[in-house]
């Protein structure tokens, strides 16, 4: 995204987000829900809240001060060091609106890339967790079947060669 960048393309970027969050938070309540017994449902909505704002509060705060820093940084010599701006109204008080207006756009596209490769680690992140949790819980459950006691013993038959009931152990 530039400074002159059409309306159009970005609602367009805004739609994409939109429908990927869509699609997410649907997934993200039903895993949640699915998780806990049926009994503790306030607890797994209490904790789908509590996850939704910590995320809200912490994705803010990291593309503000990224927008911040990127913003100051890509101002003009001339604006910082008359004024010393940390705010947009701040430098657009110097009266370089097109320079204002083109670093703000910058800090902007770097704070939005800045949260945008975190959400795809965590993103990453949480499906290498899914598939571990998955995979150490299919060897659980192998072990536990393997270890009870029904398992442990094969069909056994009167009827063996040697005349004797015999149970054979796998």
């Amino acid at each position: 995204m530039a400074a002159r960048t059409p309306y159009v393309a970005y609602a367009a970027w805004l739609v994409v987000m939109g429908v990927g969050v869509t699609l997410a938070l649907p997934t993200l309540s039903g895993a949640i829900a699915g998780s806990l017994p049926p009994e503790q449902a306030g607890v797994a909505a209490g904790l789908q809240a509590t996850t939704r704002e910590f995320g809200s509060a912490l994705g803010v705060a990291v593309i503000g001060t990224v927008l911040t820093a990127r913003f100051v940084a890509a101002l003009p010599p001339d604006i910082r060091a008359d004024h010393d701006p940390h705010t947009v109204a701040q430098a657009l008080a110097s009266g370089h609106t097109d320079d204002v207006v083109a670093a703000f756009v910058s800090g902007a596209d770097d704070g939005l890339r800045a949260i945008g490769v975190l959400v795809l680690i965590s993103g990453v992140l949480v499906v290498l967790q899914s598939l571990l949790s998955r995979r150490g819980s299919d060897r659980r459950a192998k072990d536990l079947d393997a270890s009870s006691p029904s398992s442990r013993w094969a069909d056994w038959s009167p009827d063996k060669p040697s005349g004797r009931s015999v149970l054979a152990w796998r």
